[in-house]
């Protein structure tokens, strides 16, 4: 891997992890994520005259990508008002992966052995983090 696009990448985790912890911080989760999301959407409209227009057959996925981000954020908003963000953002973005196995299923793409090995995989460690904070909840109690 060349060296700016390492950067690139760490740029972009950085820049991750910033909205989540100031959706986390802020008093109205869901005002805090929306105005990520237009802020990455007038990002995008800057850039938009530059590339070419999507195909035609595409806008429906297209529109269908913007309500399941729609929803995510909903999600999120909600799953930060009522766990950590070390929970809450890896639940949220360990079941994008897994939603976007079962899309790719029921669009007719196929997924091979070893990739269904990496969703179960995925799924197992979600699973553990979410037994392991019931397991501390009912020791607390």
């Amino acid at each position: 891997m060349d060296g700016h696009v390492l950067l690139l990448v760490l740029a972009a985790a950085l820049l991750h992890a910033t909205w989540n912890s100031i959706v986390k911080g802020g008093s109205n989760k869901l005002f805090e994520s929306s105005m990520n999301a237009l802020g990455g959407g007038l990002g995008a409209l800057l850039i938009l005259p530059f590339l070419p227009a999507p195909a035609p057959e595409s806008w429906g996925l297209l529109a269908l990508s913007c309500c399941f981000h729609l929803t995510y954020y909903i999600c999120i908003s909600q799953a930060y008002d009522k766990v950590d963000l070390s929970m809450g953002y890896t639940i949220m973005r360990g079941c994008a992966p897994m939603i976007t196995a079962l899309a790719l299923l029921l669009l007719g793409n196929h997924i091979s052995l070893t990739g269904w090995g990496g969703v179960l995989l995925l799924c197992l460690g979600i699973l553990t983090l979410t037994l392991e904070h019931v397991h501390k909840g009912a020791r607390a109690a």
